[in-house]
């Protein structure tokens, strides 16, 4: 599994705002952060993984990540 988490208090919690299972060819995928952002003005974002005794694989490929925003 590849979490995608984000904080608004620097760290302390995090929020899942997405999840990738299983093995797949490269895809686009995106994902709407204002909710989870809400009215703070800083964030961070982790990309997590996390794997089952039975199957391990090497890692998690992520290439070309974009953050987007429009100005307030």
């Amino acid at each position: 599994w590849g979490y995608i988490e984000l904080s608004v208090d620097g760290g302390l919690t995090w929020k899942e705002v997405g999840k990738i299972s299983g093995i797949s060819d490269w895809t686009t995928v995106s994902y709407n952060l204002r909710d989870a952002i809400g009215t703070s003005s800083s964030f961070r974002l982790r990309l997590r993984i996390k794997t089952d005794q039975s199957v391990n694989y090497d890692g998690w490929d992520i290439d070309s990540l974009k953050i987007v925003g429009q100005r307030r």
